[in-house]
């Protein structure tokens, strides 16, 4: 083996490793904002459905309140 040969049979390891630790990185990622979309998506379903539009149709009416005397 020459020196050129053990060169290259390491930059393939190195660009092996490197290709491997971005997949592992990006597999992290998805981990990670997968459920962070999932639970910020569920939040605004919920508070959606959970709007009374009574709350801004009537809010300019008060509540009559009965004269005593």
């Amino acid at each position: 083996m020459t020196a050129v040969n053990l060169q290259k049979k390491k930059s393939d390891l190195r660009a092996i490793f490197g290709y491997s630790m971005t997949a592992v990185s990006a597999a992290c990622l998805l981990a990670t904002v997968i459920p962070l979309f999932a639970v910020l998506i569920f939040v605004a379903i919920q508070g959606f459905r959970s709007i009374n539009l009574n709350l801004f149709s009537n809010s300019l009416r008060l509540p009559v309140w009965p004269v005593v005397g």
